[in-house]
Formats: C-alpha cells, sequence, structure tokens
C-alpha cells in the first residue's frame, strides 16, 4: 500500500518503540496503526503514558481527497514517527 501523506513510499510492516505493530512508510518514516491493534494494546498495558515532549497540536483541515484503505477495508490512523 502507498503512504497517503507523501505518496511516494510503501507501507512495510514494523512496530513502533518496539510496542504495538504499524505499518511505517519507507519514504517518509511516517507510521499508521490498524486502530484496533492500539485499542488492544492500550487495554493490556493501561499504566503506560507516552511522552508527548516535543509533540505540537494541530488543526486538521479536510482535504477533500480520498483516501484509500487497504483492500481489508479496516480503519488505519495516521501518527508521526516517534523517530524523528
Amino acid at each position: 500500500m502507498k503512504c497517503t501523506a507523501c505518496q511516494q513510499g510503501n507501507l512495510v510492516p514494523s512496530f513502533i518503540d518496539a510496542l504495538f505493530r504499524s505499518h511505517t512508510c519507507d519514504n517518509c518514516g511516517g507510521n499508521w496503526i490498524l486502530i484496533e491493534d492500539y485499542i488492544s494494546w492500550k487495554e493490556r498495558h493501561p499504566e503506560h503514558v507516552f511522552d508527548d515532549t516535543g509533540v505540537e497540536s494541530v488543526e486538521a483541515e479536510d482535504t477533500g481527497r480520498r483516501t484509500d484503505l487497504p483492500s481489508d477495508r479496516r480503519h488505519y490512523e495516521q501518527v508521526s514517527n516517534r523517530q524523528r
């Protein structure tokens, strides 16, 4: 699947901080997580608190552009690459 952020790279299976499954773009380094994987992981690790140092709040805008999802049609959520 092509990265919907940069439209250049491919999303390859990986893990974020060795914690939960994701797909990482081999071009821009952005991560996509299956929301069900994150929720399942968070339910098993309720004590974990993410360090939000350096995270900035941004306003999201509707681009009007369609985002193609994988063929299984499950919802993915893009998260920033924590290794930048």
